[in-house]
């Protein structure tokens, strides 16, 4: 039971970032930055599901750096920095059991 719980978590909190990324990507101006966008939606949206591990810690983390990354595009600052780590983050989340 408590796998089921997980694996329907961990799907949800998918399509959560699935959704912010395409609206943060949508609203980026950086070409740049929307393909490396583009590139993590993907990657998730054919992910296998992660089924045993709770992944929302990565989620939770992935979802805080969308909300932030208009403003820090605006700026111009760290905008490198953020899509490295929505990159690394994407990835283990992807790797997950």
């Amino acid at each position: 039971m408590a796998k089921n719980k997980t694996e329907a978590a961990n799907r949800e909190g998918n399509a959560k970032v699935l959704a912010k990324l395409a609206e943060v990507r949508s609203g980026s101006e950086d070409m740049a930055a929307k393909r490396r966008l583009r590139d993590v939606e993907e990657k998730l949206a054919v992910a296998a599901p992660v089924t045993e591990t709770d992944v929302s810690f990565i989620d939770k983390e992935i979802l805080r750096l969308l909300d932030e990354f208009p403003s820090v595009a605006a700026e111009g600052v760290l905008t490198e920095r953020y899509l490295e780590r929505i990159e690394t983050l994407s990835a283990r989340r992807r790797t997950q059991v």
